[in-house]
């Protein structure tokens, strides 16, 4: 079930990392701080690090393999949060500035 899962985060990171990138590239009109652009990219990487530390976490006793991985997954709720933070907020500077 985690590999499913951990899949899934990563279609996600690499679908908003592309999504980004090209937005930038192509010079899209913002109001929000293209810092905020910048966050969401780091947080996708931050991500991509925890999946492959996820993934090569090595052989740890079943015990300790247990709350590795719920910490792991604790840590991509967080990130997860974040990022719709983040999103929520250029939303709502997009909206409040009058840019679509």
């Amino acid at each position: 079930m985690t590999s499913r899962r951990s899949g899934l985060r990563h279609a996600r990171t690499t679908l908003l990392a592309l999504g980004l990138t090209v937005s930038l590239g192509a010079g899209l009109a913002q109001a929000h701080d293209p810092r905020l652009d910048e966050a969401l990219l780091a947080l996708a990487k931050a991500e991509g690090l925890v999946e492959a530390a996820q993934s090569t976490g090595g052989e740890l006793p079943p015990a300790a393999e247990k709350k590795y991985e719920r910490r792991l997954d604790r840590i991509h709720a967080i990130i997860e949060r974040a990022m719709a933070q983040i999103e929520a907020a250029a939303d709502f500077a997009d909206d409040a500035l009058g840019n679509p």
